[in-house]
């Protein structure tokens, strides 16, 4: 073990050496620290690279809020990633080997947000959005899945980093990427959650003292509003579009049969059979009523017209099921068993026929199921009495 001329050793002298580096180094955290926790936003403004962050920041509802008020953790751990992450940009904004855009590699925590806010409150601006907090939290839904862009607009997921210069960020600039429809929670995201965890997607479920549009009000709008869904398509999706994970899109090619049995809001009410359908009345009148003008037989086919196989059917009924295929020539003689030339319509036929079906188009006097406006079988000459002979 050696000395030298002062009499000093040298393992004493390293270790005055790194006494005085970590005293230096303390010091200076804790300086920096100070100076940072006092005037935050324009420290960290001081690097070119978080202009964008500084301005988007400047431009929000939380510009009272320093930046570790909500980017530093409680406690010595805080402190410490703290400085870990302050060391880390310094060397990357010195060395210019920053990547935009620049992300956080730990979310905001809940409890960052529990620092000032409640989520007790049950309703949200403008008073008639119902949002309960607290349930979204006890199903772990975390404040940040709804709020990310509440400080800075999301500018760093929206891409706006890559295409606006850090040179031209200034006031203006942050006041246009922080505009309200950028900073409000994504409702197709609030949709797709729904829709994925099988919770309701009804308007009353999230919107309070809702008023229908003036013509949802009208006379006779629940029969008729087909007419409007082939002019208004998309306006009728802007509100009854979220009826999956994500909202249906419309444009001019959109087919309005398609559409309906796609869109789960219109099924849900095309497959209960609506009043005005029921009755003896109805059954007699329904094809007058298409073949002289008075219904678009298109509009019957929204619900009726099952030949469409990679579509949900509104009903099993369709046209064919009370109205069949026209008796092709000589098709007698295909028939199970044969029939003769010259037989009529009789009770027999009713073993394998529907009795409704046959008779919705053929008139057989004395029979209950007949209808007196049903077109006459041309061929008839049996008198009542002799059916079932």
């Amino acid at each position: 073990m050696s000395i030298n001329e002062k009499g000093h050793h040298p393992a004493g002298k390293k270790r005055s050496i790194y006494l005085v580096l970590v005293l230096v180094t303390f010091l200076t955290i804790v300086s920096l620290g100070m100076d940072i926790s006092q005037n935050s936003p324009q420290f960290c403004s001081s690097c070119h690279t978080m202009k964008p962050e500084y301005y988007t920041w400047q431009a929000s509802s939380h510009n009272r809020m320093g930046c570790l008020d909500c980017h530093r953790a409680e406690g010595v751990k805080g402190a410490l990633n703290l400085t870990r992450d302050l060391a880390r940009w310094t060397y990357a904004e010195v060395t210019k080997t920053y990547i935009r855009p620049i992300r956080l590699f730990r979310s905001i925590d809940d409890q960052v947000c529990f620092r000032c806010h409640s989520y007790n409150r049950q309703q949200s601006f403008p008073g008639n959005l119902i949002i309960p907090h607290e349930q979204h939290t006890d199903k772990r839904v975390r404040c940040v899945s709804c709020h990310s862009a509440v400080a800075h607009g999301d500018i760093a997921r929206r891409g706006v980093t890559r295409k606006i210069d850090y040179a031209d960020w200034d006031t203006d600039t942050g006041l246009q990427e922080m505009a309200r429809s950028l900073v409000l929670a994504n409702k197709a995201d609030c949709m797709s959650c729904h829709y994925r965890r099988r919770v309701s997607t009804d308007c009353n479920a999230c919107h309070g003292e809702m008023r229908l549009p003036d013509y949802h009000e009208a006379a006779g709008f629940t029969s008729n509003h087909g007419d409007e869904a082939r002019e208004l398509l998309a306006d009728c999706n802007y509100c009854h579009g979220w009826t999956g994970p994500r909202k249906m899109v419309v444009d001019d090619r959109t087919s309005l049969v398609a559409y309906s049995r796609e869109n789960r809001f219109c099924l849900s009410c095309h497959r209960v059979r609506p009043e005005s359908h029921g009755g003896s009345i109805f059954k007699a009148s329904h094809g007058n009523t298409i073949k002289f003008g008075g219904r678009d037989a298109e509009g019957c086919l929204v619900c009726h017209d099952n030949n469409t196989t990679d579509l949900p059917k509104a009903t099993d009924i369709s046209c064919a099921s009370c109205h069949p295929a026209k008796h092709r020539k000589n098709w007698h003689q295909g028939h199970m068993p044969k029939v003769q030339p010259g037989v009529r319509i009789r009770q027999t036929c009713f073993f394998c026929h529907s009795e409704n079906s046959c008779l919705s188009c053929h008139y057989m006097p004395g029979s209950t199921a007949s209808y007196s406006n049903a077109p006459v079988l041309e061929d008839f000459t049996t008198l009542p009495g002799q059916w079932g002979r």
